[in-house]
């Protein structure tokens, strides 16, 4: 796995996200909401991407695979007027994060983040409660599989 090995401390800003969601496993929600993700991105009123973004977290009312959440989507420049389909919007705050950068398969995308807390949690950082981000940077139709880059971003006070 290529991952950095140390992180680097970074603000977001406030973020305008339209996104599909579902609960449970990573590896069996994230493909699928992908999948269906493309064919929606036209019906964006109004059509402003700035990045395509997975966001993971927790529901605490919820146990077992029912309380993992993930959500994928676009941000945009400014709040949606429309949406199609099932896509929903959020505004998410904005915040730090630590960031570490993974370069290859997005199949390495769960091992990366376990690593990830597993490095936070010996340099005692504190974490703060808001989903995971993960921020494609580049095109996996144009881009080399061993090539593709994905910042892991992890809320931190």
């Amino acid at each position: 796995m290529n991952l950095t090995p140390e992180f680097e401390a970074v603000s977001r800003p406030a973020t305008h996200f339209v996104f599909l969601e579902a609960r449970g496993p990573f590896a069996e929600t994230a493909a699928p909401l992908w999948k269906a993700l493309p064919p929606l991105l036209p019906g964006i009123e109004p059509p402003a991407i700035l990045e395509f973004l997975g966001l993971s977290g927790m529901d605490k009312e919820k146990s077992g695979d029912e309380a993992m959440i993930y959500q994928a989507g676009v941000s945009l420049t400014m709040e949606p007027t429309g949406l199609p389909g099932a896509m929903k919007y959020r505004l998410v705050p904005a915040g730090r994060y630590a960031r570490f950068v993974l370069t290859g398969s997005y199949t390495q995308i769960g091992q990366a983040f376990d690593f990830a807390f597993k490095t936070l949690g010996e340099k005692q950082t504190a974490l703060r409660p808001e989903f995971c981000v993960e921020n494609y940077l580049n095109d996996p139709r144009t881009t080399p599989e061993a090539e593709l880059k994905t910042e892991l971003l992890i809320p931190i006070a």
